[in-house]
């Protein structure tokens, strides 16, 4: 679909005649990258009535039929949060978004080589805790540490109350 056409049925829409008027095309990419209001995390922000709504969200309500209520995810196959093109979203559940940043190398702590008392996560010091489905790493140094450190305060409380 061309942007003129785009831009056509999105006048359609009552209230966002001009949503798409804000993204520029990446013609190696593919991308439609919101260039006006996005928030913290890089994601087009879009305000109607008072109310702020995520732009891909949107892009995937106006193409996909996604309900904007829905408690699923819109999951950006690009890995481009500022991304709106509907071939690039998928709806998807929460389990599926972490599935899909964790396979892309996304999530922040999955890059971490260093604990943030400057350990390193790797070979020994390296302490795997499974919560649920979700496996954790952390620093056998550190977590020594807090354990002694929890146990002397123990001991030192039941000392002072006997």
């Amino acid at each position: 679909m061309s942007i003129r056409m785009l831009m056509r049925k999105t006048r359609l829409v009552k209230g966002h005649g001009d949503l798409f008027e804000r993204f520029s095309l990446d013609e190696n990419t593919g991308c439609w990258n919101w260039t006006i209001n996005k928030n913290e995390k890089g994601y087009g922000q879009v305000t109607r009535n008072y109310t702020t709504l995520l732009a891909h969200r949107l892009s995937a309500a106006l193409f996909k039929g996604f309900d904007r209520n829905s408690r699923l995810q819109v999951l950006h196959l690009c890995n481009n949060p500022s991304c709106v093109n509907p071939k690039h979203l998928v709806i998807g559940t929460q389990k599926e978004n972490i599935a899909q940043a964790v396979s892309s190398g996304r999530m922040r702590n999955q890059k971490k080589t260093h604990c943030a008392q400057g350990h390193l996560l790797s070979g020994d010091n390296l302490y795997y805790r499974t919560r649920g489905d979700k496996k954790e790493r952390s620093c056998k140094t550190c977590r020594t540490k807090w354990s002694r450190q929890g146990w002397q305060r123990e001991k030192s409380k039941r000392l002072k109350d006997a």
